[in-house]
C-alpha cells in the first residue's frame, strides 16, 4: 500500500487551523454590543440632566430657604470649588507624578537659564497673551453672572436663556473668523431655528411661575388664561433674565476663546483640554472670587447653616459642581463635543422637573409646555443638522496639474511660444 502524504493547508484556505482560528480571536476582538455603544450616549445625558440642576439648586441655597439660612452668592462659587479641588487633589498628584515621571525635563539640571527661559515662557504665553485674559474675563463674568440669575428669577427662565449660546457661539465664530476661513457661515437653518425658539422663549416667559405650593402641579394643562397687565413678569424677573443672557453671552465668547486657545503653539494651550480645563478654571474662579466676596459678603451664615441645608450644599457641590463636568470630560473624549453637545435641551427638561420637585415653582399655563416643545424642538433640530453637516466627509477639491515643463510649437516658422493657456484665460 502507498504511503499517504499528509497535506498541509494552504495559506488562505477556506478550513482555517485552530491556531489560526486563535490568532484571529486575539487580533480582532469581539466589537462591543448595541447597548455598550449607547452607554456614552446615556451618560452625556445624564451630564445635561445634573447641569440643568445648577440653577435649581442655586435658587434653593440663594432664595427658598429661610432669610437667615440664604447663602451669599460669591462665597457659594468659592467654596464650592475650594471643596471641588480638595476632593480632586489625589488626582491631581497622580497627573503631576505620571507627568515628571514620562518627562525628560525632570531629569534636566535646573539652572539660571533654565529659571530665565521659564520666566520668559510664563510672561510671553501667558501674562502678554491676550486671548487668555479674554478667557479669564469671560469666564468669571460667565460664572458669576450665571449663579446670580438663579437669585433673581426662576430657574426655568434661566435654562431657558442659556440655550441661546446654541446660536450665539456660530454668530460669534462667522463674525469673528469671516476673513480668515470661509468654512464659517450662517444657515438658514440657524435663523429659523432661533424664530422658533424665540416665539417658544415668549410663550413661556409671558406665563410667569407658579410658586404657590398648594397648586398642583399638572395645574397648568387646565389653565388657558395669561395676565396680560405683568405678563407674569417682576423687577427682580428682568434683572435676572438680563443676567442669564449676560451669562449666555459670556458662554458663548467662552467657547470661541477656547477654540482659538487650542490653536496655539504655545504654552497656554495645555490649559485648553479636558481635565486641565477644568482644574485651571475651578481654581481660577475661587482664587479671583475669594477677596471680593470676603470683602462684600456675610460668611457667619455657614456657622448657622441647618444640617439639610449643609447636605443640599454638598449635593450641589458633588453632583453640579464635581460630577457633571467629570462626566461632560469622559463623554467628549468618548463620543466627541458635537454628539454631547446635540442633546444640550435636556438641560431645559432637567430644570423644569426639578423645579417643580426641589423649588416647587411650575409652569402656571398650558401656552408654556407649547412653548417649551417649540423650544426644546427647535434647538434640538438644529444640533442635530449641525452634527450631521461637520460629521459629512468634505469633498477634496480637484487638483490641477501643472506641467513639469513647457512645450514649445513653432509658430510662422519663426517664433516659439509655450503650448500653455495665459493666466485668466477661459
Amino acid at each position: 500500500m502507498q504511503k499517504q502524504e499528509q497535506v498541509e493547508p494552504m495559506a488562505g484556505s477556506e478550513t482555517p487551523t485552530e491556531s489560526t482560528i486563535e490568532t484571529m480571536m486575539e487580533i480582532a476582538p469581539p466589537k462591543p454590543s448595541k447597548w455598550l455603544a449607547l452607554l456614552p450616549i446615556g451618560f452625556a445625558m445624564l451630564s445635561h440632566v445634573l447641569f440643568g440642576l445648577h440653577s435649581v439648586f442655586s435658587r434653593y441655597l440663594q432664595r427658598t430657604v429661610s432669610e437667615d439660612q440664604r447663602l451669599p452668592s460669591l462665597s457659594i462659587l468659592v467654596v464650592g470649588y475650594l471643596i471641588v479641588n480638595a476632593l480632586y487633589t489625589p488626582r491631581v498628584a497622580y497627573l503631576l507624578y505620571k507627568h515628571f515621571k514620562n518627562s525628560n525635563s525632570a531629569i534636566q539640571k535646573v539652572d539660571k537659564e533654565t529659571v530665565l527661559r521659564w520666566i520668559q515662557v510664563f510672561k510671553s504665553d501667558f501674562l502678554l497673551n491676550g486671548k487668555l485674559w479674554i478667557f479669564i474675563v469671560v469666564t468669571c463674568t460667565r460664572t458669576v453672572t450665571n449663579i446670580l440669575s438663579s437669585k433673581f428669577t426662576s430657574a426655568i427662565f434661566v435654562q431657558l436663556f442659556a440655550l441661546l449660546t446654541v446660536f450665539l457661539v456660530p454668530l460669534f465664530s462667522w463674525f469673528i473668523y469671516r476673513n480668515a476661513n470661509n468654512q464659517e457661515k450662517l444657515s438658514w437653518q440657524m435663523f429659523a431655528a432661533l424664530f422658533v425658539t424665540i416665539i417658544g422663549s415668549v410663550l413661556i416667559i409671558i406665563g410667569g411661575v407658579n410658586d404657590n405650593t398648594d397648586t398642583a402641579w399638572y395645574q397648568f394643562f387646565y389653565t388657558f388664561s395669561i395676565n396680560w397687565q405683568t405678563l407674569g413678569l417682576t423687577n427682580s424677573d428682568l434683572i435676572g433674565i438680563a443676567m442669564a443672557i449676560i451669562s449666555a453671552t459670556c458662554l458663548a465668547g467662552y467657547m470661541v476663546v477656547v477654540k482659538s486657545l487650542k490653536s496655539n503653539t504655545n504654552a497656554s494651550s495645555v490649559i485648553t483640554g479636558g481635565e486641565n480645563m477644568f482644574i485651571f478654571q475651578n481654581t481660577l474662579i475661587a482664587l479671583v472670587l475669594l477677596i471680593p466676596s470676603l470683602v462684600t459678603e456675610d460668611w457667619s451664615v455657614y456657622a448657622r447653616l441647618s444640617l439639610a441645608n449643609w447636605g443640599m450644599f454638598m449635593l450641589f457641590i458633588i453632583l453640579v459642581m464635581l460630577c457633571a463636568n467629570l462626566i461632560s470630560i469622559l463623554c467628549i473624549q468618548s463620543i466627541g463635543a458635537t454628539t454631547v453637545g446635540s442633546i444640550l435641551s435636556i438641560r431645559l427638561v432637567s430644570a423644569i422637573v426639578f423645579s417643580a420637585i426641589i423649588l416647587h415653582e411650575n409652569l402656571s399655563t398650558l401656552w408654556q409646555l407649547v412653548g417649551s416643545i417649540l423650544v426644546l424642538g427647535s434647538v434640538s433640530v438644529f444640533l442635530f443638522w449641525q452634527q450631521r453637516n461637520m460629521n459629512k466627509p468634505v469633498e477634496p477639491k480637484p487638483q490641477i496639474e501643472l506641467p513639469t515643463k513647457l512645450e514649445f510649437v513653432t509658430v510662422n516658422d519663426t517664433q516659439e511660444k509655450p503650448n500653455v493657456l495665459p493666466i485668466g484665460t477661459v
